[in-house]
C-alpha cells in the first residue's frame, strides 16, 4: 500500500549526477569526425539511458551490420577514461545539496543506472559519492533495458519499499518510461534532450536541474494532519523533524484548533528537528457533553502509546500543561523530561472565573469578542495591539461546531487539581510562568514551583511583559526548553 509522502529516491547516474552524457557523446564526436561518420548526434541521443548491448544494437541500426560498433566504443570508451578518471567527470549542479537533503530526511537513495557495476562504483568513490547509496542497481544486473522497468523494480525491491513510496530521477526518455511502468513517482531533470508532451505526462513534474528537486520534495512532504483511531474515539497530531527523540507538544486552549497552524509551529521550532521528531497532538475528535483534565490525559497518553512513543520529552502550555502534569503523574514510565508553560496545578474558583469569561461568550455565539477577550488576556499590550484587527478578521471563521468543542474543553479545567499528587513526577521539569498573568495569575506557576522544589532537576523561571502566552511570546523560551531537555 501507498504511503503519504515517500521513502526513497532512485537516481540514474549519467546525465543526472554526473555530465557524462555530454561528455560521451564529445568523444563520440571527436571520433565520428576522426573517421567521417556522419550525423553521430541522431542515434547517440536514442542511446541515452540504455544498455550498452542496447547502445550497440541502435548504432548497428543506425549504420548497417558492418559498422565497426565494438572498436569504435572501445577507442571512444579509452578516451573518456583519458579525460574524465580519477574524479575528473563534471558532478551536476545540486547533487550533493539533494543527497545530503535526502540524508538528514531518512530517505533511502539507490541508483539504477544502465552502465556497468565496475564503472558506476569507480566514478561514485572518485565523486566521494558512493557512501551516500543505500543499493547500487547496474546493467549489468538486470536482463533487461530501460525503457523496461527491470532495473527501477530491483532497486525498489532491494530498498524494500513499494515502488509507489518512491521518486525516480531521470533525464532520458528511456528512463522516464521505465520508472513510470514500473510504478515509481518519475521526475525529469532534462539534460541532452528536452522534455517533451510524453515526458511531461509520465513525469510528476520537469525540473530545470536538481537544485529545484530539494524544495519540490519538502513542498510535497508538508506537514499533514494524521489521525489516530482508538477503540472509542479518534484524535489528531501533525509531527515534524526527524531526530531520533520524541518531542511531544499539548497546546494550550484555543478557540480554534492548533491543527490549521502546522507551518507556523514548524517554523517556530526549526532549530529542533535534526535532534527531534516533534508531534503535536490534539484534543479527542468525539467530544462528550463534559469532558474533564484528568479525562483528557488518559485519552492523550493512550495515543502516545498507540503511536510507540515512550522517552517524550514533554511539553505542555497552559491548559496542555495541566494535562502534560497529569500524564507525567499517572504515566511516569512515558516521560523523560517535563516542561510546562505558564499553567496550574489547582485551578482555582478565580482562576476559572477568567476561564469563563470565554465560556460564557462562546455560549452567546459571540465570536468577535471572545477573540478580542482572549487575545486580550494571554498577550501583552504590545502584541495585542499589533494583532487586534487580525483576531477581528480570523473571528469571522469560527464555526458553530468550534464554539461547541470551546466550551466543553475549556469547562473541563474546572475543579483540577493535582497540586498534592505532583510529588510522584519522576522526571526532571521546567516549570515557566510570568508575572502579569491574566488567565491563571503568576501564584499558578509558584505553587508548582513549591511543591517541586526540592525535586531534583527541577527549574522554575518567571517571565517579566510577555504576558500568560510567554511560551509564544518571549524571544528566548524555545531555546530555554530545548536546553533543559539537553541536559
Amino acid at each position: 500500500m501507498a504511503k503519504s509522502g515517500f521513502e526513497a529516491v532512485v537516481f540514474d547516474m549519467d546525465g543526472v549526477i554526473f555530465d557524462s552524457e555530454r561528455a560521451t557523446m564529445e568523444c563520440w564526436i571527436e571520433l565520428a569526425n576522426k573517421y567521417g561518420i556522419k550525423d553521430i548526434e541522431t542515434p547517440y541521443y536514442k542511446c541515452t539511458g540504455v544498455t550498452e548491448q542496447r547502445t550497440r544494437k541502435i548504432m548497428l541500426e543506425a549504420y548497417g551490420d558492418d559498422f565497426p560498433y565494438d572498436e569504435y566504443a572501445k577507442e571512444a570508451s579509452k578516451m573518456y577514461h583519458e579525460k574524465y578518471d580519477g574524479g575528473r567527470l563534471p558532478i551536476k549542479s545540486g547533487v550533493f545539496e539533494l543527497l545530503d537533503y535526502l540524508k538528514k530526511e531518512k530517505k533511502k537513495i539507490a541508483l539504477a543506472s544502465s552502465t556497468r557495476r565496475q564503472t558506476v562504483e569507480n566514478q561514485l568513490r572518485d565523486a566521494k559519492l558512493l557512501d551516500y547509496f543505500d543499493e547500487l542497481v547496474t546493467g549489468d544486473m538486470v536482463t533487461k533495458s530501460k525503457p523496461d522497468p527491470e532495473i527501477f523494480l530491483l532497486a525498489c525491491e532491494k530498498l524494500g519499499v513499494e515502488p509507489a513510496n518512491a521518486y525516480a530521477i531521470e533525464d532520458s526518455y528511456n528512463g522516464i518510461r521505465s520508472a513510470f511502468s514500473g510504478g515509481l513517482k518519475p521526475i525529469m531533470v532534462p539534460d541532452l534532450l528536452p522534455s517533451n508532451d510524453e515526458m511531461k505526462e509520465k513525469s510528476e513534474i520537469v525540473l530545470d536541474s536538481l537544485n529545484d528537486v530539494v524544495a519540490y520534495f519538502k513542498k510535497q512532504e508538508a506537514i499533514r494532519i494524521h489521525t489516530v483511531e482508538m477503540d472509542n474515539f479518534s484524535m489528531n497530531y501533525f509531527k515534524f523533524g526527524s531526530g531520533d527523540k520524541a518531542f511531544v507538544m499539548l497546546p494550550g486552549l484555543s478557540v480554534q484548533s492548533v491543527m490549521g497552524a502546522t507551518e507556523a509551529v514548524a517554523d517556530g521550532f526549526s532549530m529542533a528537528t535534526d535532534e527531534y521528531t516533534i508531534y503535536v497532538i490534539d484534543r479527542r475528535n468525539e467530544l462528550p457533553d463534559e469532558y474533564n483534565i484528568y479525562e483528557m490525559a488518559e485519552d492523550t497518553a493512550a495515543v502516545i502509546k498507540k503511536l510507540g512513543l515512550s522517552d517524550i520529552y514533554l511539553f505542555g502550555a497552559s491548559q496542555g500543561g495541566m494535562i502534560a502534569m497529569t500524564i507525567a503523574i499517572e504515566h511516569p514510565e512515558l516521560v523523560k523530561k517535563l516542561a510546562l508553560g505558564s499553567t496550574s496545578s489547582h485551578v482555582t474558583e478565580a482562576q476559572y472565573e477568567s476561564l469563563n469569561k470565554w465560556i460564557e461568550l462562546a455560549k452567546k455565539g459571540d465570536r468577535k469578542e471572545l477573540y478580542l477577550c482572549f487575545g486580550e488576556m494571554i498577550y501583552p499590550p504590545s502584541v495585542f495591539d499589533q494583532f487586534r484587527d487580525y483576531f477581528i478578521n480570523v473571528s469571522q471563521t469560527v464555526t458553530d461546531e468550534e464554539l461547541r468543542r470551546f466550551i466543553i474543553i475549556a469547562s473541563g479545567t474546572k475543579d483540577f487539581n493535582v497540586t498534592d499528587k505532583l510529588d510522584r513526577i519522576q522526571c526532571p521539569v521546567l516549570t515557566t510562568g510570568t508575572f502579569e498573568d491574566q488567565v491563571l495569575d503568576s501564584d499558578a506557576t509558584m505553587e508548582i514551583a513549591e511543591k517541586l522544589d526540592d525535586k531534583q532537576g527541577f527549574h522554575l523561571y518567571m517571565y517579566t511583559g510577555f504576558g500568560h502566552a510567554s511560551f509564544d511570546t518571549a524571544p528566548d523560551y524555545r531555546k530555554r526548553m530545548l536546553d533543559f531537555f539537553a541536559e
